[in-house]
């Protein structure tokens, strides 16, 4: 034998005692760690900027336009919450109302009776007295009824309201300090009508987009922070129905005495922390989410024993060491595991085993 064909065979020898000592191996076991996403009740505070103003400069105005029946109030009366100071000639308002009542009336009788005549052209269908395009038809013509029907009751609703807005009451206790308009003037929507002060009274008037309003929990405690001194309390008396001239909703908050006993002066400038309705969020452990900051953040959960990629969106930090997340692309819930150390070496679909508290084992080709 050549020394080659010797050399040949050894490495073939060795190559074939190397497999069979890789196969008597066990595959090689990657761990990774674990924890429980968890839902927490979250509660943010809308932060607006503000001037301290005397209860006197208050301007009460109608959120409806019309002319002006009768003003109740002179300069110097005093004024319960409640009491009507102003109205506004409502048989427009009114008129409205039964039109739009009458509409609805006819408009849901036509539905009524487009729902028999389907019915009817159904029956007729399935008998085969009637062809399927008179069935079809009919359905049509339900639909758009009830159409119609759902548009005059929410035109009735409105009308409804803005009758109820021809009506100008007081918002609180106070004295009439001014008065701009008299009976039989035609007054616009947010024109200043009368000026009233709360008695001895200080308040805070901030302005917020429409969006922020539904959230907005108005039987909170406002904090309030100033420039200087201690923080002061608040709470929301009034928000308006109707926007300003900025696009912004006004609202009044009654101000009270600070912590250090000291009180709020009018034209002092302060950030006012509106509290929301509480909320629930779906928090897990910042170190799970990969690039957190970055365009697609996702994290790994354990599904039924198997890896599942998971796309997020970080809603911000939670204290030291929680994010919250909104998933985007898997059904994320409190009690799902997911990875938060070892995820660099998972990919879809992985198989992860019970290791202990805390700890998975990786088993798939990809870890051998």
């Amino acid at each position: 034998m050549t020394t080659e064909s010797a050399r040949s065979a050894l490495a073939l020898v060795l190559l074939a005692a190397c497999g069979e000592a890789s196969a008597s191996q066990p595959p090689l076991q990657r761990r990774v760690r674990v924890e429980e996403a968890v839902e927490v009740g979250h509660e943010e505070r809308l932060a607006l900027h503000g001037v301290i103003e005397s209860g006197a400069d208050a301007r009460l105005a109608f959120t409806v336009g019309g002319r002006l029946q009768a003003r109740s109030v002179r300069v110097g009366d005093r004024v319960v919450a409640g009491q009507v100071l102003a109205r506004l000639d409502r048989r427009p308002f009114a008129n409205a109302v039964a039109g739009l009542r009458a509409t609805l009336a006819r408009a849901t009788a036509d539905a009524d009776q487009r729902a028999r005549d389907a019915e009817r052209a159904e029956r007729l269908e399935r008998t085969g007295a009637a062809a399927t395009s008179t069935s079809e038809a009919a359905g049509a013509g339900l639909e758009t009824a009830r159409a119609a029907a759902d548009g005059a009751s929410v035109q009735l609703r409105e009308a409804r309201r803005q009758l109820g807005e021809a009506v100008l009451r007081a918002p609180r206790d106070g004295v009439i300090t001014a008065v701009f308009l008299d009976p039989g003037t035609v007054v616009s929507a947010g024109s200043p009508v009368v000026a009233m002060s709360a008695e001895g009274g200080l308040e805070l008037r901030v302005r917020a987009p429409v969006h922020r309003l539904a959230s907005l929990a108005t039987d909170g405690e406002v904090q309030l922070e100033r420039n200087h001194g201690a923080p002061c309390s608040g709470r929301v008396a009034q928000v308006a129905q109707a926007a300003d001239g900025s696009g912004l909703f006004p609202i009044r908050i009654d101000v009270s005495e600070c912590d250090d006993g000291t009180a709020l002066v009018a034209g002092e400038s302060v950030l006012a922390l509106l509290p929301q309705r509480r909320e629930r969020e779906l928090h897990v452990p910042l170190r799970a989410v990969i690039d957190p900051a970055g365009d697609s953040p996702y994290l790994w959960r354990n599904v039924d024993g198997a890896a599942e990629r998971c796309r997020v969106e970080a809603r911000g930090l939670r204290g030291d060491d929680r994010l919250a997340v909104t998933p985007l692309e898997c059904e994320l819930s409190a009690g799902d595991e997911v990875v938060t150390a070892g995820a660099r070496h998972l990919f879809a679909g992985d198989r992860l085993e019970g290791a202990g508290e805390g700890e998975r084992i990786i088993v798939a080709e990809q870890a051998q």
